[in-house]
């Protein structure tokens, strides 16, 4: 069994991080125990810390907790910043009037493609030696928001502005909104971006099982060219398809 349940953004009490990714995840446990699952990998986020200032960040690792209580030998997953055709991130900042640079565009991330982390999650829900486990999943490569959001409007053609914004200010926005600024904050996370150096980091090229062609190891801003080119491919054709005029299926077709 795999767990992936999470929100981006509280939207009422039934769907609260803590009523989705603390809650909802030791029920998902407590119910895989009882039902005898074999193995459970439990999918959460790079950074979390039950310490943390952010509401999303100290449930996630909340759930962790509440999970390994109920199912001791679940597998932790913790990916990087994901890129993909439909991912959170660089699709919402592709879409803003102004990109908000909190602290600077400083904060470091490990992008990671989000076919290597299912690959990954796949190899390692087929190795029992994985039990019981916590992996950080992440690309080679480090790099700042800042990069980031240059190497994103390279590949769209934005001339979105960039502007400063103190990290107070992003913070008291996210709690207010899910405006871009709001999502920016949780995204700017202090120390979410890089893998811990402490803690075992999945290795695709050492880990594939027998009769498995290893996962690259591909670095997830190096693929963001072809996942943003994938995404306006998609909404074109989604478009196309909604503009055509419908015709009911006992009309006749005129010639």
């Amino acid at each position: 069994m795999i767990n992936l349940v999470a929100v981006f953004y509280e939207s009422g009490k039934g769907q609260s991080f803590d009523a989705t990714m603390v809650k909802g995840a030791a029920t998902v446990a407590e119910a895989a125990a009882k039902a005898g699952v074999r193995r459970l990998i439990h999918v959460s986020a790079l950074g979390a810390d039950a310490n943390h200032s952010s509401d999303s960040t100290r449930c996630k690792a909340l759930g962790e907790d509440a999970t390994l209580r109920a199912f001791p030998k679940a597998t932790i997953v913790r990916p990087g910043l994901l890129v993909g055709a439909e991912d959170t991130f660089f699709n919402r900042f592709s879409a803003l009037p102004a990109v908000p640079l909190i602290s600077g565009g400083k904060t470091r991330f490990q992008p990671v493609y989000v076919g290597d982390v299912a690959d990954a999650i796949s190899a390692i829900a087929a190795d029992d030696q994985t039990a019981g486990r916590v992996y950080d999943i992440v690309g080679p490569g480090v790099y700042s928001f800042r990069a980031l959001i240059d190497l994103m409007q390279s590949v769209t053609g934005s001339k979105a502005p960039q502007v400063h914004l103190p990290w107070g200010v992003a913070e008291l926005i996210a709690l207010a909104s899910s405006t871009g600024a709001g999502g920016a904050a949780h995204h700017h996370r202090p120390d979410q971006a890089l893998a811990d150096g402490q803690r075992r980091r999945w290795q695709p090229a050492r880990a594939g099982g027998a009769g498995r062609r290893p996962n690259a190891d591909r670095d997830g801003a190096a693929v963001l060219p072809g996942a943003l080119s994938q995404r306006r491919a998609i909404r074109g054709s989604l478009k196309a398809l909604t503009a055509r005029p419908l015709r009911s299926a006992g009309s006749p077709t005129r010639r």
